[in-house]
C-alpha cells in the first residue's frame, strides 16, 4: 500500500538535507528560482507566501528580495529543516486545502512544484485566491506531462516507486489552465521549464545518478545552459519537465502586479 504524502516528506526530509549541501543541487534550485522570480516585480513591500515549501529551498531567494516572505508545508520534518538551514522568513504549519490564514493578505503566492502532491488541488487553488489581495499574482510551477512519454514515465514512477506518495499525479497543461480558470484566476502567461538538466540535478532526490558524478556542479552549470537555450523552444519545449505559469486574482479596481515583460 502506498504511503500517505505526509509520510513520504518526512522520509525525504533528511534526503534534502544531504541535497542541500552539494554544488551541482543547490546550482541548479538557484537557477530555478530565478527563472520562477524572472517576471515578479521588484518590490520589497510584498508580502510573500510560498506554498508548500518543503525544505525552504525558495525562502532564501525570496527573503532576499521580500523582507516579508513566509513558508507553508504540511510536513513539520521540512518545515525543520528550513528552519535550521536559516532561510530567515515566517515558517507556517498547515494544509494548503485549508489555509489557516486571512483573506487578502499577499501580494505574491508561489507554488514550486508543489500543487500536484495535494490531495484536493482545486480546493487549494481556491484558498490562494482567498488569501491574495486583488491584483495578487500566483506563480505555479509544476510538472507538465504534455509529453506522451514523460506521462507514461511518470505515472509508471509514481506506481512503483516508494518516493511518491499514492494520489500523486502531475497534470497537462490544460488541466492547470482549468483548475485555475476554475478557482477564478486569470491566466497572464505561460513558459516550459527544464529539460536534461532538470531530469538530473533537480530530481536527484528520485534519481540520484549526479550525486555519483564528480565536477557535478561544472556540469550542471553546461546543463542550466543548454536548458535555458533550449527548453522555451519548439520542438524541445515538448520535452520540458516543467511549466511555469503567472495568474492574477482580478478584483474590483485592482490591476495585476505583472512584473517585467517576459
Amino acid at each position: 500500500m502506498k504511503a500517505s504524502e505526509t509520510e513520504i516528506q518526512k522520509r525525504l526530509a533528511a534526503r534534502y538535507r544531504d541535497l542541500a549541501r552539494r554544488k551541482f543541487y543547490l546550482r541548479y534550485q538557484l537557477y530555478w528560482n530565478s527563472a520562477i522570480l524572472r517576471n515578479v516585480p521588484a518590490d520589497p513591500e510584498m508580502t510573500v507566501l510560498d506554498c508548500g515549501s518543503g525544505s525552504g529551498i525558495l525562502l532564501p531567494s525570496l527573503t532576499r528580495n521580500f523582507p516579508r516572505s513566509f513558508g507553508l508545508d504540511l510536513s513539520l520534518e521540512m518545515l525543520t529543516t528550513a528552519r535550521k538551514a536559516g532561510t530567515g522568513a515566517g515558517l507556517l504549519a498547515s494544509r494548503a486545502e485549508e489555509l489557516a490564514l486571512k483573506a487578502s493578505v499577499f501580494d505574491l503566492v508561489i507554488c514550486k512544484g508543489s500543487l500536484h502532491h495535494l490531495e484536493e488541488p482545486g480546493k487549494a487553488l481556491g484558498e490562494i485566491r482567498r488569501v491574495l489581495k486583488p491584483g495578487g499574482l500566483l506563480i505555479l510551477s509544476e510538472p507538465c506531462r504534455d509529453n506522451a512519454v514523460w506521462r507514461g514515465l511518470g505515472e509508471a514512477a509514481a506506481l512503483l516507486s516508494p518516493r511518491f506518495a499514492r494520489g500523486h499525479r502531475p497534470f497537462v497543461s490544460r488541466e492547470l489552465k482549468e483548475k485555475l480558470k476554475a478557482a477564478g484566476f486569470r491566466i497572464l502567461g505561460r513558459r516550459c521549464f527544464g529539460l536534461a538538466g532538470f531530469a538530473l540535478c533537480a530530481m536527484a532526490h528520485h534519481f540520484p545518478l549526479m550525486t555519483f558524478l564528480p565536477g557535478g556542479h561544472r556540469l550542471a552549470g553546461f546543463l542550466i545552459r543548454l536548458d535555458e537555450t533550449l527548453a522555451d523552444r519548439w520542438p524541445a519545449r515538448t520535452l520540458a519537465w516543467h511549466v511555469i505559469i503567472r495568474a492574477v486574482k482580478p478584483g474590483p479596481g485592482s490591476s495585476p502586479r505583472t512584473g517585467p515583460a517576459a
